[in-house]
């Protein structure tokens, strides 16, 4: 999957989420999907999915190393609800409007089911 952009975004407490941006570029995207990875990973995981596809279908993909995880600052609050908020703040710091979507691996499931929770307008 082609990469365009890496950085590091910060929240309102202070804290900074590192992501990775991925697949067709924001603008040019039909969708965008939020990539929430599990236990042990990070925004660097393995996503197999084809560029050709990928182009075809139009998806942009944004993936972050959630709070403690990769290059992203711990946060010694974390709960289910910040969890969706943090994914919040990543998607209004980007840009990327106010409807995505989701996908999360393995424990990252954890998050998306607090977004569906807390963030259900998003």
């Amino acid at each position: 999957m082609e990469e365009h952009l890496q950085g590091r975004i910060k929240l309102h407490d202070g804290r900074y989420l590192a992501y990775k941006e991925r697949g067709v570029p924001k603008d040019d995207a039909k969708f965008t999907i939020v990539l929430v990875h599990g236990f042990g990973s990070s925004k660097d995981m393995n996503f197999n999915v084809s560029q050709e596809l990928v182009n075809e279908i139009g998806i942009y993909f944004v993936l972050y190393d959630r709070a403690g995880y990769g290059e992203s600052d711990p946060n010694p609050k974390r709960s289910l609800k910040s969890e969706a908020y943090d994914v919040q703040e990543l998607a209004d710091g980007l840009e990327i409007g106010s409807r995505f979507y989701l996908i999360g691996i393995s424990m990252g499931s954890y998050t998306v089911w607090s977004c569906l929770k807390h963030i259900p307008q998003r």
